[in-house]
């Protein structure tokens, strides 16, 4: 079956306004259903990206993520995730305690995105350093 690029364009925006609708009048129902359809609907390179996922999605999804960054490290490496939402009521979780870490910063979504291993964007703000200097955002092990 062949999709015109305007067809795909216009099922993408679409599923943006159903996934929207789904986060926030069914909040918790279905989660993991909905949670597979965002987190791969990135993948998909169809012009969506984290910056759509719904702002209820990455409030739900940040919080259960984010615990699993420590098993997902490199040995040797330590994290403090800075996350700069205004209205993002935790302002940072490191991994492990050192004076030697690296600070990813960045909206709560890239976060989550980077988090989630999908690719974030250059446009997407994620930085990384380490001492002050900028820094290569780390590779994790696999989420699941």
């Amino acid at each position: 079956m062949e999709v015109a690029a305007a067809d795909l364009a216009e099922l993408t925006r679409a599923a943006i306004v159903a996934h929207q609708r789904v986060w926030t009048s069914a909040s918790g129902m279905g989660d993991d259903d909905c949670r597979e359809t965002e987190i791969h609907h990135v993948d998909l390179d169809a012009g969506y990206t984290h910056e759509h996922w719904p702002a209820e999605f990455v409030r739900l999804m940040l919080p259960r993520v984010l615990p699993t960054l420590d098993a997902r490290l490199a040995d040797g490496i330590t994290i403090q995730v800075q996350v700069t939402d205004r209205d993002w009521p935790q302002a940072g979780a490191m991994a492990t305690e050192t004076d030697d870490l690296v600070v990813v910063r960045g909206t709560a979504s890239a976060v989550l995105c980077w988090l989630t291993g999908r690719p974030v964007p250059a446009a997407a703000g994620l930085t990384a350093s380490r001492s002050g200097q900028g820094w290569p955002l780390p590779r994790l092990r696999p989420w699941a």
